[in-house]
């Protein structure tokens, strides 16, 4: 996505449309298509990310970062529901790439669904990667590394560790925040 489709998006509104197709999890497929498009708009610039968050996108992130894969749910649906989970957690870790965001993204209960995600999902790498590192992007932030504090189940971190050794981005992203954690405590 380029820097003139995404102010087309934000003037005309598509940002609301993305966010109500998150809410609403009309389908998997739709859920992943929605949230890769709100993480292009992420990613994108930071005019984006501030439409982003006063649309309610954290909020609708955070949902699509918890939602469930159950044993009933068909192969396919499985992996766009992941993929929907990867681009959600993407696009929280550049939202609160922007320093008055991240109090926000952390209210929003995000750190708690990411944590649950490398505790449940530990067998998808790429998962497992992202959420990590968005872990890693809270560090920079005093009143995020509290609630990571307060919060951080240190086993599963290591079990994400442990998963994944040849995972160098992940290993890396993770020895920051242990790094960090430490430096607090």
């Amino acid at each position: 996505m380029d820097s003139t489709s995404s102010t087309d998006i934000v003037r005309s509104g598509g940002v609301k449309v993305l966010i109500q197709s998150v809410e609403k999890k009309v389908s998997a497929r739709q859920l992943e298509t929605s949230t890769k498009a709100l993480l292009g708009l992420a990613t994108n610039n930071t005019m984006s990310i501030k439409e982003l968050v006063q649309d309610g996108a954290i909020s609708a992130l955070t949902s699509a970062v918890q939602l469930s894969v159950q044993p009933t749910t068909q192969k396919n649906d499985v992996k766009s529901l992941l993929e929907t989970k990867a681009n959600a957690v993407q696009a929280l870790t550049c939202i609160s790439s922007v320093a008055e965001n991240v109090s926000l993204v952390v209210e929003s209960g995000s750190v708690q669904a990411i944590l649950e995600i490398l505790s449940t999902e530990t067998e998808n790498s790429a998962l497992s990667t992202s959420s990590m590192m968005f872990l890693e992007s809270l560090c920079g932030h005093g009143g995020a590394l509290d609630e990571l504090i307060q919060s951080a189940d240190v086993d599963t971190i290591i079990q994400s560790l442990c998963t994944h050794p040849d995972n160098d981005k992940l290993h890396l992203a993770a020895m920051k925040v242990f790094i960090d954690l430490v430096k607090k405590l």
